[in-house]
């Protein structure tokens, strides 16, 4: 295992098991070697830092996160809508709000998204929201486009049929 695996190794072990067990002293693994000076902060209680000296959440990472998978629990889940009440705003009404806003409604703005970030389950949410909005709108569309289909059919052999 390289140099830089092996202090993640530490780094990983210290933390599950100050999270398991909540009874570590903080530990600043400046002194593990090979970590070059990299500071990752442990404390028995509080919030955990990882290339960080002072983490304002419960697990700060100053740097790319990689994982095989990641569980983020979210509430609401958008299903409510499918539900018979749900109104989808009109495309027009649509349209008016993003020519005024540069940006969808309930989406934060790229702006908004550069200086505060994005709760990945909430915007998982609200993007989930958006395209069932968008089957909702493609499946209205079909039916309209059905319709029209049959009534041009309709007015085509109309206009076909001998004159009586």
């Amino acid at each position: 295992m390289n140099n830089s695996r092996s202090s993640l190794c530490v780094v990983i072990i210290l933390f599950l098991t100050s999270m398991a067990f909540g009874q570590i002293d903080e530990v600043v693994d400046e002194d593990i070697p090979h970590n070059k000076g990299v500071q990752n902060i442990f404390p028995a209680e509080g919030n955990v830092g990882i290339g960080i000296i002072d983490p304002k959440e419960k697990l700060e990472v100053n740097g790319v996160v990689r994982s095989k998978e990641m569980l983020v629990e979210s509430n609401p889940w958008p299903d409510f809508v499918f539900e018979a009440e749900y109104v989808l705003t009109d495309l027009t009404d649509v349209e008016k709000y993003i020519s005024q806003h540069g940006h969808l409604e309930h989406i934060p703005s790229a702006a908004t998204v550069e200086k505060n970030g994005i709760a990945v389950g909430d915007m998982s949410a609200k993007l989930l929201q958006k395209i069932e909005e968008l089957t909702l709108y493609l499946i209205e569309q079909d039916k309209q486009i059905k319709s029209l289909k049959e009534e041009v059919s309709s007015l085509k052999q109309s206009q076909m049929a001998p004159d009586n």
